[in-house]
């Protein structure tokens, strides 16, 4: 792992992606034009996320294995074109309820491996262009408001519900409810 004390990004800088470095500090200019940002296993402090969380333009955001913790309202609310958000391993127990209420665009949400425990279908309820969801190994055994989410099913084409901790009756559920929707289960590759 690299340390870095401070990391100042240009106006027109278009994509950054930042592997195995531990930032202190990362400054994104009011203008930045940044469109995708990979910031994978960088242990990013909260500094680090409140500055992330000003980068209008991104489309693609992945986070994945930094100790990011619970997500808030407030997290996303000015992301409003990602289409893509990758939060694998992220340390997430807890989601608040319309953290994704902006992200009308979003075409790929992944929250795998985290501590969910539960997922309430009503999270991703606004995200209109929703086709794949990866929401495996977060020890769930049911997805909350299931019964109520056939909009949200309608649009999605493929969903890994993989290593939970499904009832084999309650993911029998699940399987007739995809195949009713057309929603294919995909399976992680580890």
């Amino acid at each position: 792992c690299v340390n870095l004390k401070s990391l100042k990004m240009t106006d027109n800088l278009s994509g950054l992606t930042a592997k195995n470095v531990k930032f202190d500090k990362i400054e994104f200019s009011e203008k930045t034009s940044l469109s995708s940002l990979i910031l994978v296993n960088n242990s990013l402090g909260s500094n680090v996320i409140e500055s992330i969380s000003k980068l209008e333009n991104l489309t693609y955001l992945e986070l994945s294995y930094n100790q990011i913790g619970p997500l808030n309202v407030s997290t996303f609310a000015k992301l409003k074109k990602l289409q893509t958000l990758k939060l694998k391993a992220t340390n997430i127990s807890n989601i608040s309820f319309g953290t994704f209420s902006h992200q009308g665009n979003m075409k790929d949400l992944d929250i795998s491996d985290n501590n969910l425990g539960v997922f309430d279908m009503h999270m991703i309820y606004t995200m209109n262009g929703l086709t794949s969801l990866d929401v495996s190994g977060n020890g769930l055994s049911e997805l909350a408001n299931l019964d109520t989410a056939h909009l949200t099913f309608s649009i999605l084409e493929r969903i890994d519900l993989s290593n939970n901790k499904w009832s084999c009756m309650y993911l029998m559920r699940l399987i007739k409810i995809m195949k009713t929707y057309r929603v294919v289960l995909v399976q992680s590759t580890i």
